[in-house]
């Protein structure tokens, strides 16, 4: 049975974009850790990773996508934190606030239910890199805890189901269906 890796993100308008590659590039001016900072053409909010998932499930995953309905939300960029597992900082990430995010997640784990068991907490963040190695942690969590990322406001108006292939020259993103959020 032919699979697709799958996930429903939120893509981020120009302004967030060129916010994040200054921090980016003041990161790696910095060489504050050995790892690799996502792709700017990748960099998105994934409400839910589906992960492998059987081809002739698609159709059926999208159409309960499509009844989902919520205006338009209003999000802004929070501050620079990180993920560590096993005490090693893996993820260098932004979050993104909004609540009306939290009820649009909420209600994307709902509508698929029937197709998924979920069981893991959101984390409502933007990656900004994946850390191997940080020689400095006080130095590295001070440096980036003094960081201003900016407050601004940005609309989200739809969230995407895309599908992505993993090479040797990273993921592959390809966008299966658009919803649109104008309730």
């Amino acid at each position: 049975m032919e699979k697709a890796r799958l996930f429903i993100a939120i893509d981020f308008p120009e302004k967030v974009h060129k916010r994040i590659l200054e921090i980016r590039d003041y990161l790696e001016s910095r060489n504050l850790f050995e790892g690799k900072f996502v792709d700017p053409e990748h960099l998105h909010l994934t409400l839910k990773f589906l992960g492998d998932i059987e081809v002739d499930k698609i159709a059926g995953i999208q159409e309960q996508l499509r009844q989902i309905k919520m205006a338009s939300i209003e999000a802004k960029l929070g501050n620079l934190d990180v993920i560590v597992k096993e005490n090693s900082i893996k993820i260098l990430y932004v979050n993104v606030v909004s609540k009306e995010l939290m009820q649009l997640q909420k209600l994307i784990d709902q509508s698929l239910s029937n197709f998924f068991e979920f069981n893991k907490d959101f984390l409502s963040h933007l990656t900004i890199a994946r850390v191997k190695y940080v020689s400095d942690r006080k130095f590295f969590l001070d440096t980036i805890n003094k960081i201003i990322v900016g407050s601004f406001s940005f609309p989200i108006t739809q969230f995407i189901l895309k599908k992505s292939l993993l090479s040797s020259d990273g993921p592959e993103h390809t966008i299966i269906e658009k919803f649109e959020l104008n309730l």
